[in-house]
C-alpha cells in the first residue's frame, strides 16, 4: 500500500481478536503521510499492539517519523530508511474498552 488513513489501521489492528495476530502483524510497517515525498518524508509506523490490562482492549503501539529532507538520505538505505535519522513522535491509542 502506497496510501492509507491511519484511522483504518487503526480501527482494524484494535478491532481484530486475539487470534487474527497473524493479520496484526503483516500490518505492521511504515505508511507514508507526507505531500511532497519528492523533497521531505513523514511516515506512521505501525509497531503493533499489545493487551490493555486495564480495560482488556488492545493498545496500538504507532509513532510517527519526520525526515527533513530526503536528500540527506543515502541512496544505499533503498525503501528502508533508518529509524534513529528521523524525527520520532511516539503516540499510544487504545480501544475504549
Amino acid at each position: 500500500m502506497e496510501k492509507i488513513p491511519v484511522i483504518i489501521l487503526v480501527k482494524l489492528m484494535l478491532g481484530l481478536q486475539e487470534a487474527q495476530s497473524n493479520v496484526v502483524d503483516a500490518l505492521t510497517g511504515a505508511y507514508s503521510i507526507c505531500m511532497k515525498p519528492d523533497s521531505r518524508t513523514c511516515v506512521n509506523v505501525i509497531v503493533g499492539r499489545h493487551v490493555d490490562v486495564s480495560t482488556g482492549g488492545f493498545v496500538l503501539d504507532k509513532f510517527s517519523l519526520y525526515y527533513q529532507s530526503n536528500a540527506d538520505v543515502p541512496q544505499e538505505w533503498g525503501s528502508k530508511w533508518d529509524l534513529l535519522r528521523g524525527y520520532a513522535f511516539w503516540i499510544g491509542l487504545t480501544t475504549l474498552g
